[in-house]
């Protein structure tokens, strides 16, 4: 299967175990590979995943709706590239600089896989 992927996308969200963190909001760092058959695509945008689509619905998805878990920030993403045809979805959700007590990291990362 061939992949097309979108590296370091930036979303504003809502998300958080606490609600100081969700009523604050933050910048989260994305990533996605969609995997689909893009041998027919040729020059022509139909034929394969739009990316500055995919971008679009996955902020959709994400921008101005609470979560409390990046699990489910990914979840939706992955949803909506599966909707935009893809057969499988590998998609990255990164916290910059996640409050951890007594603690530092640079961030916090969860991947998950879906098939269609």
């Amino acid at each position: 299967m061939d992949r097309v992927s979108l590296r370091n996308m930036r979303v504003y969200t809502h998300v958080g175990c606490t609600h100081e963190e969700r009523k604050v909001g933050q910048h989260l760092e994305m990533d996605f590979d969609a995997f689909l058959d893009v041998s027919q695509a040729g020059d022509r945008i139909g034929a394969t995943l739009d990316y500055a689509e995919a971008y679009r619905r996955i902020r959709a998805a994400v921008e101005n709706h609470e979560a409390n878990l990046l699990e489910t920030i990914a979840e939706r993403a992955a949803a909506a590239l599966l909707a935009l045809g893809a057969r499988e979805v590998v998609v990255r959700v990164r916290k910059p600089a996640p409050p951890i007590p007594g603690a530092h990291a640079d961030a916090a990362e969860v991947e998950i896989r879906r098939r269609a």
